[in-house]
C-alpha cells in the first residue's frame, strides 16, 4: 500500500507500506518511497516567454491550514503582484471561515486539465509556504515542468528538480518493490511503528 498524507496519531503500519519521498517515509519511521509521477504528454509544452500581465499561483486546497493560503497571500501583495489560487473560493466555510476581499486575488475554484494548465503556462510562479512536513508535492513538480521557480518553506519533502519525477520513474520503482514482495522480501523488517506525524500546531511563518 502507499501511504499519503502524515498520521496525526501513532500507528502501526504494514511492513510492506510505500511513502511518497524519503523525507515523508523517515517521518513514519520508514524507510521505503517512491516520487510521484507526472507524465509529460498530459501537460503539453511549456511556455517560456516572460508575460507583462503574470500572475503567482496558489495551488492547492486552499480551504487547508497547512497549505497556508493566507501567507501566500500576504507575500503576493506585499510584492505588489496579482495571485491566482487554483483550488480555493474567495469565502470558504469548510475549514473554518475565510473571506478573501483582495480584488487583486483571483479565485479559479477546483480547477484541473488544460484550464490549469492555460494559467500555469502563463504564470511568475508558485507560491508554495506550507506549515506543514508536505509529504509528495505535486504542485512543486508541476510547476517545475513549466519552468516556473518555486518560492517555498524548507518543510518536508521540498527539494531541488532533478530526473527522477515521470511516471516511468515512479513505475519502474514501484516495480523493484513489488519484486521484492513476491520474492517473499517485506520491504521493512517489521511492522512500521509510525509516531505522530502531523501535528497539531502549524510550523513558523513570517512574511
Amino acid at each position: 500500500m502507499t501511504r499519503h498524507g502524515n498520521t496525526n496519531r501513532a500507528r502501526t503500519f504494514h511492513p510492506n507500506t510505500i511513502f511518497v519521498s524519503r523525507k515523508h517515509a523517515n517521518n513514519h519511521g520508514a524507510e521505503a518511497f517512491v516520487h510521484l509521477g507526472l507524465d509529460p504528454r498530459e501537460y503539453g509544452e511549456p511556455d517560456f516567454e516572460v508575460h507583462a500581465d503574470a500572475r503567482w499561483i496558489f495551488l492547492g486546497k486552499a480551504a487547508w491550514s497547512v497549505k497556508n493560503i493566507r501567507g501566500t497571500i500576504a507575500v503576493a501583495r506585499g510584492a505588489g503582484h496579482e495571485l491566482d489560487v487554483l483550488g480555493g473560493t474567495r469565502l470558504n466555510f469548510k475549514m473554518g471561515f475565510r473571506f478573501t476581499p483582495d480584488r487583486h486575488v483571483h479565485f479559479h475554484g477546483m480547477v484541473g486539465g488544460e484550464e490549469k494548465h492555460r494559467l500555469m503556462r502563463r504564470a511568475r510562479g508558485l507560491l508554495f509556504p506550507v506549515l506543514w512536513d508536505e509529504p509528495g508535492a505535486t504542485a512543486v513538480v508541476e510547476s517545475l515542468y513549466f519552468g516556473l521557480p518555486v518560492l517555498g518553506t524548507p518543510y518536508g519533502c521540498l527539494e531541488h528538480w532533478r530526473n527522477g519525477f515521470t511516471y516511468t520513474d515512479m513505475a519502474g520503482k514501484y516495480a523493484g518493490y513489488y519484486e521484492r514482495i513476491l520474492d517473499g522480501e517485506d520491504l521493512h523488517p517489521a511492522p512500521i511503528q509510525s509516531p505522530v506525524v502531523r501535528q497539531k500546531k502549524l510550523f513558523d511563518w513570517r512574511p
